[in-house]
Parts: structure tokens; sequence; C-alpha cells
């Protein structure tokens, strides 16, 4: 799945569905299903390498190679296990600090929709990242459309 067009549409199903219902899912989600039906699509014997690292580390918490559903069925439950917190209850506030990797805010803003689901309706997030200058490198337009 490549191309302007099929990753507009799984962005504009994304945030249609809404990112509390995506992240940090480890079931099939609607972006999941149209990626998974874009590569059945590939007429070849499909592989995929389905990692799971330590959070704050290099090391290995899960690891699997093989036909891409099931090697990523093998690792999902332990990356939702290791990689989300599960809150008994929304907070009204949010501090999301950016890495420097973020190096506008068009991929900065992963640390707004990653932790929109915890927050409050009528609640906050605040960005902290005072290396970003730019707002998208990649879509400069987006400053001229809004």
């Amino acid at each position: 799945m490549s191309g302007r067009e099929p990753i507009d549409e799984s962005h504009l199903v994304g945030a249609l569905v809404s990112s509390a219902e995506i992240i940090g899912v480890p079931g099939v989600t609607p972006v999941r299903a149209i990626i998974d039906e874009a590569a059945s699509m590939v007429p070849t014997t499909r592989f995929a390498p389905c990692v799971v690292t330590r959070p704050g580390s290099a090391d290995l918490d899960a690891a699997a190679f093989g036909e891409p559903v099931a090697a990523w069925e093998s690792v999902v439950e332990t990356a939702a296990a290791t990689h989300s917190r599960y809150r008994g209850a929304p907070v009204a506030c949010v501090l999301s600090v950016l890495p420097e990797r973020s190096a506008d805010l068009w991929t900065g803003a992963k640390g707004f929709y990653k932790v929109e689901p915890v927050v409050v309706d009528g609640g906050g997030v605040v960005l902290r990242a005072p290396h970003i200058a730019d707002l998208s490198v990649t879509h400069p337009g987006i400053a001229e459309i809004g």
C-alpha cells in the first residue's frame, strides 16, 4: 500500500474512527483491515518481521517472522501490554514531551493523538517541543490551507 491515494484513504478512515478506537487497541482495527486487504492483493508469498522492543531500550520483548497477519497477531498482545498504559479514568490535561526525532509539528503530532484518548472532553494536551521550528517539512503548503 503506497502512494498518495491509499495513504490518504487510510488516514481519513483513522480520523473518522478516531484515535481512541485505534491507538493501543490490539485487535484488528479498520485501518489495519485496509492495510491487510491491500497487502492481500499482491500476488506473492508475503512475510513480515514483527518485533516489540522493551520501552526505552533496544532489547527485544517479542519477535515473530512469517505470514504477516499471523506474525503480527503473535506479538500484538505483548506490544499492547508493554507500550500502552491503560487508565481507569480520563485526565484533564496531559503534558506530551516530543522527542528530538520529531523534526516538525507534522511528525510531532503523534505527541497529541497518541495521548488524546485519555483526556476528558474539554480537556487539553500541551506539547513541549522547544526544538521544533517548522510546521511541516514534508508538506510546506499546509500553512497556507490551515
